[in-house]
């Protein structure tokens, strides 16, 4: 390794770039944020969903995971399966979202709830400020999004203060199975296109500081059906930074290697 990091320096010294600026230049180019999202470590992450219809299934997990349930209910009059009770959840990174459907009671099976909650604890790689954007979309009871609920906050773990709290509450979340009890929705949202809304919160974040995103989304149905969805965008997750320097000494050595060689 020595002799490798000697043989990398020694060709860097001979370029006209110092290796200060060969590393900048090459973790620039490798990990630039896209779309202006600021580069963040995701420190650790826990991913829960939860269906419900007549019988139960509740998930968490360290990686992206979904949830479904669905029961097909037979008329005991004329042995005809004709009622299906559906309920859907998907917890991801940057992102969470739900459908549930329930109609009929052949067999007391009409009515299902959805959970889905996305938690990341992450820090940013330099202290800077973001614009994240949340688009959200609920379609419920006559296309209002009723028995729907949603809901996503930040919070500095750091210095214990939440930066912001957003969510609808037409479903209360605390009701929807597999949700945490006392959540507390800070500022109600409207939806300002029929059954989609978007919301662009400027958040000075520090560097040397630890944050908590939750997002969360819910609904249950009785003779209908609803889906809802929240995506985040503005936050990029990159490798940590002793990946940063493996991955930038194997691409110099390469470089050097090539320059050798030609």
């Amino acid at each position: 390794m020595k002799k490798l990091i000697s043989r990398i320096a020694a060709g860097l010294a001979g370029t006209s770039f110092s290796s200060s600026v060969w590393v900048s230049l090459f973790l620039t180019l490798t990990f630039a944020p896209t779309c202006y999202s600021v580069p963040i470590i995701v420190l650790e992450t826990q991913y829960t969903t939860a269906a419900l219809g007549g019988s139960e299934s509740v998930q968490i997990s360290p990686v992206p995971i979904s949830d479904s349930l669905v029961i097909i209910a037979t008329n005991p009059f004329t042995g005809v399966a004709g009622n299906v009770t559906v309920a859907n959840a998907n917890a991801g990174l940057l992102e969470v979202s739900g459908n549930t459907s329930a109609f009929g009671d052949y067999t007391s099976v009409g009515y299902s709830t959805a959970y889905a909650e996305s938690d990341l604890w992450f820090s940013p790689v330099a202290s800077q400020t973001a614009s994240i954007n949340i688009q959200y979309y609920a379609e419920g009871h006559n296309g209002s999004g009723y028995y729907t609920s949603g809901n996503f906050s930040l919070v500095d773990v750091t210095s214990g203060n939440e930066l912001w709290n957003y969510g609808w509450d037409n479903a209360p979340l605390a009701g929807v199975y597999g949700a945490p009890s006392g959540i507390n929705i800070g500022t109600l949202i409207q939806f300002t296109d029929g059954a989609s809304g978007n919301l662009t919160v400027d958040t000075d974040l520090n560097a040397s500081d630890t944050y908590e995103l939750i997002m969360r989304t819910g609904s249950d149905a009785a003779d209908d059906s609803e889906q809802e969805s929240i995506q985040l965008t503005g936050l990029e997750p990159v490798p940590e930074p002793s990946t940063f320097a493996l991955i930038c000494m194997g691409s110099l050595a390469l470089a050097l290697v090539r320059r050798h060689r030609g």
